[in-house]
């Protein structure tokens, strides 16, 4: 019995050993180039890129409260300091002097400073907020508004607090309320005393100095495509520049007007769903796509990271006169790993660890070059 067993286990050791292999093999052939591998198996986790290029990464399933660093000069990651409350929700934001701002909800969100150049990692209070909007500003503040609070395993109720983030005191102080609700779909500072931030049926742009609310109304074009504001997505670019997302929509913000510009429509195969957006540093930004229905047809379908069919690459580029495809990848019928880690740094796409199946996070890291 022993002998069976023993023969069992290294049958599933090799397949698992071949199985890994066969992959870096595909990646390989596909355009992706295999790099250090993460120390810890990981999924759920979320990355970072900070301002020297570095990808800090935090959360996740298993082991969430051990960050790690990957530098992209020697393609490795390293272990980084432990936190005090993470969890498989822990992010973070990266200030402007370039710290970290990490929050790990619980029943609470329970924030931490992380300072990559001298690694110090202290804490920086407790919220009962959730899932709120949240935007570093361009003093090294932050600020978040909305979200929910937890009451019991059953029960949240809608928050409508601003709450400032003083860097100098490293605490948290409430700064006004929204007029409306807004979960965690993004914010924008547009000027130096203005933030935009989303709401239930219209924008908002809150005034740091007064702690007002005036309400933006969607654009007609927003009405006529009949978009909601719950599928809508703000987004600020390192460069400032300001985009709402939703669909396959890209309406740039015209932040001396506080108005919205003409839309784009994303030159791409049909969408059933987009599950978040990244921008590089010259304009240029890859989509994150999703579906579940096969489809062998790479002109109905477009996917990307999660997927059991279909995966294409879709790299764009923003130029005056619209939105123009840089780059089209179709790989096929080969399945990403879920729940990876993404990042963009410098001119590539990290992706680091993710579930191969049957929640079995996986150490394995590629790089697909822009």
């Amino acid at each position: 019995m022993r002998i069976l067993i023993s023969l069992v286990i290294a049958c599933f050791f090799a397949f698992s050993l071949s199985a890994c292999v066969n992959r870096d093999a595909q990646m390989e052939n596909l355009g992706f180039e295999k790099v250090g591998n993460l120390n810890n198996p990981q999924m759920y986790h979320n990355a970072i890129t900070l301002n020297d290029g570095r990808v800090l990464i935090v959360g996740g399933k298993f082991n969430a409260e051990q960050m790690e660093l990957y530098n992209p000069k020697t393609k490795s990651f390293s272990l980084s300091l432990p936190l005090g409350h993470g969890t498989r929700h822990s992010k973070g934001i990266r200030l402007a002097n370039g710290n970290v701002l990490i929050f790990s909800r619980n029943d609470k969100t329970y924030f931490e400073l992380f300072n990559p150049l001298k690694q110090t990692l202290v804490p920086a209070g407790e919220l009962s907020q959730r899932e709120f909007s949240l935007v570093p500003l361009n003093n090294n503040d932050a600020i978040l508004a909305g979200g929910f609070r937890y009451l019991n395993d059953q029960h949240t109720e809608a928050v409508s607090d601003v709450v400032r983030y003083d860097s100098q005191k490293n605490t948290f102080n409430k700064a006004g309320s929204l007029k409306e609700h807004c979960n965690a779909n993004g914010a924008a500072q547009v000027d130096e005393n203005t933030i935009l931030f989303p709401g239930q049926k219209n924008f908002q742009l809150y005034n740091l100095k007064t702690q007002k609310i005036q309400l933006l109304h969607p654009s007609e074009k927003m009405k006529q495509l009949n978009l909601k504001m719950k599928d809508m997505q703000i987004i600020q670019t390192d460069k400032g520049d300001i985009f709402v997302f939703g669909n396959r929509y890209l309406f740039p913000f015209d932040k001396t007007k506080t108005s919205f510009k003409d839309v784009y429509l994303l030159p791409m195969h049909a969408l059933e769903y987009v599950s978040s957006i990244l921008f590089s540093a010259d304009s240029r930004f890859v989509t994150l796509n999703s579906y579940t229905k096969p489809d062998k047809d790479v002109n109905s379908k477009a996917s990307f990271i999660r997927n059991e069919y279909n995966t294409e690459i879709n790299e764009f580029k923003i130029t005056p006169s619209g939105v123009s495809l840089v780059k089209h990848k179709d790989l096929s019928d080969f399945q990403m790993p879920p729940y990876a880690a993404i990042a963009i740094t410098g001119n590539t796409l990290l992706f680091s660890g993710g579930d191969y199946g049957g929640a079995r996070p996986v150490k394995t890291s590629y790089i697909y070059h822009l």
